[in-house]
């Protein structure tokens, strides 16, 4: 099994790498394993362990260490994060969520979780970051990057865990799916949804005239 970090050695001449700036809590869905849905959250200001875990709370989400707290992947997880398990070989997330979106671990370039950051409970400040373009042999000190993108996770057994629907709309869970419910009186005109009524990476489906689910694409 592989507890340890592998740390990349970058060249560059500023002290500090920051993303362009763009909308704070802006989430794109990643993966899910073990029954955890991944997404990668961005968040404002240095991408410290500290940062990655005030982005993810304030998602409405947990957040998830450097390993994934079972079958002796303890190295560089605490109580709070999320446990999950991968049922592999493998004890990094950022490996995990590798295989598991573009089919290898060690993969050279995984658009997906470019600048994304794993909290890091031993890490110091920093948190464990990655770049598509130059991904093999994580992490990046994350107290060198801003304005990037926190990994957060939420239960996919129950997607109504944190806020979902548009106001006035109610979230109910139907296992692999939920539906956001509105009362009649509430919508005096039929409510059509569209790709921007639910997160990105799932699709929504119009269930009534005041109801539409959000479905995994």
């Amino acid at each position: 099994q592989q507890t340890g970090k592998m740390w990349k050695f970058l060249l560059f001449i500023a002290a500090a790498i920051a993303w362009p700036a763009s909308t704070a809590g802006q989430q794109e869905y990643l993966t899910t394993v073990d029954g955890w849905a991944f997404y990668k959250v961005r968040a404002t200001g240095a991408m410290t362990s500290a940062n990655v875990k005030a982005t993810c709370e304030a998602a409405g989400m947990g957040y998830p260490c450097y390993t994934t707290g079972v079958h002796g992947c303890d190295s560089d997880w605490a109580p709070e994060c999320v446990k999950f398990d991968y049922g592999g070989d493998l004890c990094d997330t950022p490996l995990i969520l590798s295989e598991a979106i573009c089919g290898d671990p060690y993969s050279s370039s995984c658009q997906p979780l470019d600048g994304a950051f794993v909290y890091s409970p031993t890490g110091g400040a920093g948190s464990c970051g990655l770049m598509a373009a130059q991904m093999y042999g994580p992490c990046l000190d994350g107290a060198l990057f801003s304005n990037t993108y926190a990994v957060c996770a939420v239960g996919a057994s129950n997607p109504c865990a944190r806020p979902r629907c548009p106001h006035d709309f109610q979230c109910e869970n139907r296992h692999d799916h939920y539906v956001c419910l509105a009362g009649n009186e509430s919508l005096p005109e039929t409510f059509t949804c569209n790709s921007a009524s639910c997160p990105k990476g799932m699709f929504c489906k119009q269930e009534g005239r005041t109801s539409f689910s959000c479905r995994v694409a």
